[in-house]
């Protein structure tokens, strides 16, 4: 039996056509492979004019440059200084803390910025005209970063700065480094230094206290002292052994104090009357003053301190960071390459338009 035949029946007039034109419609690979080789011409000349182009833009881009410097913890012996016996204690990773913090301080940036008239030397000729402020933020506040170690190098930090000039970028990281170690180093001291003040000042307060006191009580004695010696001269009290026999014996403890007679009366007072300096009876004074003058001797030397480590000073960097000069160059060759295969392509289509037109 013969197949039912299906789908929609041509007509002569459309296999005629299709006889003439077979698939048309249909684009293969090796007719558009003849069509970028006809249009070779302005394929290779839109591809060379896009390479130059990206070429001359890769030239006339300035360079940007990036110095970076690498800093760690001080080692316990950098901070002794700054430990004190019943003063101060600070750790290695307070010191480190602050140092960190300083170091991303927008104020004590700006302080380096301003010392060292960096208003023109960042700034493009372009950028001349700009406010000291704009500066600052657009060519060194915003230029810098820091760049934490990860797992086992947390402690390490990098600092990186970018910039038209490789040499003050890198002058520009180890200034700030050294400013801000010696900005955390003097903030420790100056604190230590309060606190001493505030140590003696203390000390000196307690021992003035018990000096006065002293004198008091010495003033007191005196009078009592000045009382007993009247009594004792009316009952003809000269000595002690005496008086203490006619009072019936007991302790001296326990006895009024005229009983110790008119000599002894009033050899202590007149050896009350002559002291002039009292500390010798007075407790733990000695010990006062032992720590006063010990917190006066006390000299902090910012010279045996370090709040940090430089493990790597920034040098000036060679290469520049920016532009990719390479990568635009090739950017570009790729871009004119598919324009120029994309107007090969337009420019066929619009000739075979006119000529089935």
């Amino acid at each position: 039996m013969n197949k039912p035949i299906t789908g929609t029946p041509t007509t002569p007039q459309q296999d005629k056509y299709h006889s003439i034109h077979p698939y048309e419609d249909e684009i293969s690979l090796i007719d558009i492979w003849r069509v970028l080789v006809k249009q070779k011409l302005w394929i290779f000349s839109i591809t060379i004019i896009a390479t130059i182009g990206a070429i001359i833009i890769a030239l006339l881009l300035p360079r940007v440059y990036k110095a970076e410097a690498v800093i760690l913890p001080p080692h316990s012996k950098d901070i002794e200084a700054l430990n004190i016996t019943d003063v101060n204690e600070v750790t290695v990773e307070d010191v480190y803390q602050e140092m960190i913090r300083n170091l991303q301080s927008r104020s004590l940036r700006r302080s380096y910025f301003d010392d060292h008239n960096l208003v023109n030397s960042l700034a493009p000729k372009k950028e001349q005209g700009s406010s000291k402020d704009e500066v600052f933020k657009k060519f060194f506040n915003e230029k810098i970063a820091l760049r934490f170690g990860q797992k086992k190098e947390s402690d390490f930090i990098t600092i990186t700065m970018e910039g038209k000039d490789p040499g003050l970028i890198a002058e520009c990281l180890n200034g700030l480094v050294t400013l801000t170690n010696d900005y955390t180093i003097r903030n420790f001291i100056q604190g230590i230094e309060k606190k001493l003040e505030v140590l003696k000042t203390d000390l000196m307060n307690r021992i003035e206290i018990l000096r006065n006191s002293a004198k008091q009580r010495r003033l007191d004695r005196i009078a009592v002292l000045e009382e007993a010696l009247v009594i004792a001269k009316q009952l003809d009290f000269i000595e002690r052994e005496k008086s203490a026999t006619n009072f019936g014996g007991g302790s001296a403890a326990q006895l009024p104090l005229y009983l110790a007679g008119v000599k002894e009366l009033s050899a202590e007072k007149e050896m009350l009357q002559k002291r002039k300096n009292g500390d010798a009876f007075i407790p733990n004074i000695r010990g006062m003053q032992e720590k006063l003058e010990g917190l006066k001797q006390t000299v902090l030397d910012a010279s045996l301190v370090q709040a940090v480590r430089i493990d790597q000073y920034a040098i000036p960097p060679k290469k520049p960071i920016k532009p990719k000069r390479k990568l635009i160059v090739l950017f570009g060759g790729i871009v004119g390459l598919m324009l120029g295969l994309f107007f090969a392509l337009l420019k066929n289509s619009i000739e075979q338009q006119r000529i089935r037109d």
